[in-house]
């Protein structure tokens, strides 16, 4: 990232961080904007993540996360299952739904809260990643048979295939959350 940033002139304007985005060494009131891009998702608590967000968050500052949002809160065993096939094979622990993360800046004081379900515009993407899993797993999984790719790998094709099938059901969905400290 260093490399690509100095390559295309802005090495002298950004700062790479490698840690944990539930536990941050940034001090208090640090940031005007926190902005989370299909990263949230991999918080195993999505509370801790905005806990921390809201602490190193100057006063009126922004916070937007663009990810997957649970739509449908009660899942059915087989509803369950497919989710599990596909957040598990991109190692995603869980996705909050769309109420329960509203809720829990409501619980921390963020205002003007705001949501965006542009589910439709990533839909094309996942149309394309549907397809490429049907054309691929037979490859993918004799690879794996063969020794010559790994049973994660293979998970990831089964994901692909299955985040288009829960989405297009409308058991999650993909949205954008904005709220100020």
């Amino acid at each position: 990232a260093e490399d690509l940033a100095k390559e295309n002139g802005v090495g002298h304007l950004i700062k790479f961080v490698k840690g944990d985005f539930t536990n941050t060494n940034f001090p208090d009131n640090f940031f005007d904007v926190v902005w989370g891009l299909e990263s949230i998702c991999y918080a195993k608590n999505k509370k801790d993540f905005l806990k921390e967000a809201r602490r190193i968050l100057k006063k009126n500052g922004r916070l937007i996360v663009a990810d997957g949002f649970i739509k449908k809160e009660n899942l059915e065993a087989n509803e369950y299952r497919e989710m599990q096939k596909w957040l598990g094979g991109w190692a995603v622990p869980n996705l909050a739904s769309v109420n329960k993360f509203k809720k829990y800046l409501e619980q921390l004081n963020f205002k003007n809260i705001q949501f965006k379900d542009i589910k439709e515009n990533v839909m094309p993407s996942s149309v394309r990643m549907y397809g490429a899993s049907i054309l691929c797993y037979p490859i993918g999984k004799i690879l794996e048979l063969a020794g010559l790719r790994t049973k994660i790998q293979t998970g990831n094709i089964v994901s692909a295939f299955y985040q288009h099938k829960t989405l297009k059901k409308s058991l999650w969905t993909y949205g954008i959350f904005y709220a100020e400290k």
